[in-house]
Formats: structure tokens, C-alpha cells, sequence
């Protein structure tokens, strides 16, 4: 077991004597799933004439964040034995509702409870590695949408969990294309997995790349992109293969429209030459605008 104790001191935030207690658990929530935890009970603890003190109690630990409106300063604590992706990332709902920077980052060593009565082993990170400089500058940067993770750990359940609870259920039970999205979510996984157990430190050997990314209006429209390089491309190929089979790959996704998303299953690939190298860019995504966003951006580099 892995323990992950961030804390993170954000400055210049404008409005925190405007927002509610209710309003900031719920970044917390959001922050929660990202990480792939799991919420149990929250406190919200209002002080006169303003700022809050609020506790999101996980499964896994913890989440607490104070504010000090008169100073534009808040206080984040994230504290769990388990984190799918670094918390840097994942406290990005609880950074927007703020509206300030980071300041300053510090990380708690924790002693992992079955190494209680031993001593202490180095301490790892809670989440997986970077990627290496090649396969990380072949990651797409798209407009209008949000990176969520990179290179969360590749588990298959808990990258599933990971990229699905971003999708409210009722959502994924009434609209076929979540559905499809779901499945097709799976085969990526699945295909990826094999990819990181095929060559060891995938990750930091620059032989794969994986982010997700999240409509920041719309939690539902997400999207996945893995870069392998040309040596294991047979396994990226597979998974071609595969989502060909449950979604035909459209080139075309239409004009830039104004308004909400719909839902949209697509799926693509394209191939890439970096410093002598191939690779193969894989994605898929789950509304219209993702797979517009992340067609373009792909098209463009």
C-alpha cells in the first residue's frame, strides 16, 4: 500500500467570501474521482464573517480544504493510500472553483500501515511514472477541453473507473453512444495494458503516453489518447483492429457548432515520426465535440 499526503497553499483567489461551503465539497467530490477514491461523508464548518474549513472523509483518507477570504489564500490537504493519478492533476475542479495558483507544494512522507512495525521503505509516489520526453510531445494539446490525467497507473478496472465516473449513470444508461463509449473504453484498456506489460517502464523508456481529457462544462465528453512507439505498434494495431470492429472510424466530424455536446462514440488513429522513430496515436473519444477537438489538434501537429 502506498500512501500519497500532498498539501498545496493557493494564492490569489478572488470571490472566496462568495462561495458557499456546498460549492467547494463538491469541487472536493470531483477531485475525489479523479483520483480514483471513493467519498463517504463531508463537514462543512462556515467561520464569521466568512471562509470555510471543509473535510471530505475517502474511503482511501482524506481531502480538507480552508480558505482565508481577507487574504486570497486557501489551504488544500489531499491524503490517500491510493491516487490513479498524481493529485497535481486531479485537485484541477477545486483550482477553477478558487481561481488562484499554486503557491507552494509539500509532500508528507506517510508511513504505509503494513509497515507499521518496520522500518520505514523509501517513499513512492502514489501514481504512476512520466512519460519520456519523446512519447509525452506527441500528446495532443486540444482547445476547449481539459487534460485530466497523464499516464494514470494501467490496472484496466481502475483506469476504467478512472475515465467512466465521469459519466453520471443515468447518462450512460439513457444515451446508446455513452454505451458504445464504454465498451470501446474497455478494448482501449485492455489493448494499452498489454502494451505497458509488454515492455518494461513503458512509461519512462518513451514506448507509451496516455492522457485523458474532460470537457470542463460537461463532465460526460471525454476523451483518451495513447501514443506507442513503433516497436510495440502490433499491440496499438490490435487495438485498431478491435475498436474497428464496435465503432466505423469517421473522418469527418463536422463543423465546429455552438451549444452542448452530444453524445458520439468515435475512435481513430494516425501515425507519427519523431527523432527517428514511428508511432502510432490512438484515440477515442465520447461526444461530438471531443472528437472534433481531438481530430483537429491531431491534424494540426
Amino acid at each position: 500500500m502506498t500512501m500519497t499526503h500532498v498539501v498545496y497553499d493557493i494564492t490569489g483567489c478572488p470571490g472566496l467570501d462568495q462561495l458557499s461551503g456546498d460549492e467547494l465539497i463538491d469541487a472536493m467530490r470531483q477531485t475525489a474521482h479523479r483520483l480514483g477514491c471513493t467519498p463517504r461523508t463531508s463537514l462543512i464548518d462556515p467561520f464569521e464573517p466568512f471562509g470555510h474549513t471543509c473535510v471530505l472523509v475517502l474511503s482511501e483518507s482524506h481531502i480538507t480544504v480552508s480558505t482565508w477570504p481577507e487574504s486570497g489564500l486557501a489551504h488544500v490537504d489531499v491524503f490517500t493510500c491510493r491516487a490513479h493519478v498524481e493529485p497535481g492533476e486531479a485537485i484541477g475542479p477545486l483550482l477553477r472553483l478558487l481561481g488562484g495558483q499554486i503557491a507552494n507544494t509539500q509532500q508528507v512522507p506517510r508511513l504505509p500501515p503494513d509497515n507499521a512495525l518496520h522500518a520505514p521503505p523509501p517513499a513512492k509516489k502514489g501514481f504512476c511514472s512520466k512519460a519520456g520526453p519523446i512519447t509525452c510531445s506527441l500528446l495532443p494539446s486540444p482547445e476547449g477541453v481539459e487534460r485530466i490525467a497523464t499516464n494514470p497507473c494501467l490496472a484496466v478496472n481502475g483506469f476504467l473507473g478512472l475515465v467512466l465516473d465521469a459519466i453520471p449513470e443515468h447518462e450512460m444508461a439513457d444515451k446508446v453512444e455513452l454505451r458504445n463509449f464504454r465498451t470501446g473504453l474497455r478494448t482501449f484498456a485492455e489493448q494499452v495494458v498489454l502494451v505497458a506489460d509488454a515492455v518494461d517502464c513503458a512509461y519512462e523508456n518513451d514506448h507509451l503516453a496516455v492522457s485523458v481529457y474532460q470537457d470542463p462544462e460537461y463532465d460526460w465528453s471525454l476523451g483518451v489518447v495513447a501514443v506507442v512507439r513503433g516497436d510495440v505498434e502490433a499491440l496499438a494495431e490490435d487495438a485498431i483492429c478491435l475498436l474497428a470492429k464496435q465503432v466505423p472510424f469517421i473522418p469527418d466530424f463536422g463543423v465546429r457548432a455552438e451549444g452542448p455536446p452530444t453524445p458520439k462514440f468515435c475512435a481513430d488513429s494516425v501515425l507519427r515520426e519523431a527523432q527517428g522513430y514511428q508511432f502510432r496515436v490512438v484515440w477515442l473519444g465520447s461526444s461530438d465535440k471531443m472528437c472534433r477537438s481531438l481530430s483537429g489538434s491531431l491534424e494540426d501537429a
